[in-house]
């Protein structure tokens, strides 16, 4: 879908039936959605291992083993996070890349502090996930 989309703008920009502005207020809509996306699923996902280790506290038996479990559940969903922010950053990179704008840059800027990039559980400041967005970060 999103290659699509990235062709149509192409083919709008060059023959002028769009401005740019247009495409880039349309291709950032399309990005916001599909980063909600991923975002409402990995909430799920985090409410999902928050009840499993409230489900751990009450029962003790084979705890060890549940725990190492929801541990190793919890770095593939670490991995997913990583995966679809470097997903993120080649789509916008290539974007840029296409269509000779710095799209990225401001893509981040804009959103750095959007409700989908904020997390009670995140400690760092919004300049360092700006940075995370387009540079690998541990």
């Amino acid at each position: 879908m999103m290659k699509k989309k990235v062709k149509q703008y192409g083919e709008q920009i060059r023959g002028c039936s769009q401005h740019p502005r247009h495409v880039l207020k349309d291709f950032s809509r399309m990005l916001d959605t599909q980063i909600e996306k991923t975002v409402f699923f990995m909430l799920e996902q985090q409410g999902l291992l928050a009840g499993r280790l409230a489900t751990l506290r009450e029962t003790h038996d084979a705890l060890r083993e549940s725990y190492r479990d929801v541990g190793r559940d919890l770095l593939q969903l670490l991995v997913l996070v990583e995966l679809n922010a470097i997903s993120l950053r080649k789509i916008l990179k290539k974007f840029d890349k296409r269509f000779g704008y710095r799209f990225a840059d401001y893509y981040v800027k804009t959103r750095a502090n959007h409700p989908y990039s904020q997390s009670p559980y995140n400690a760092w400041s919004s300049n360092r996930k700006a940075a995370c967005y387009l540079s690998p970060c541990l």
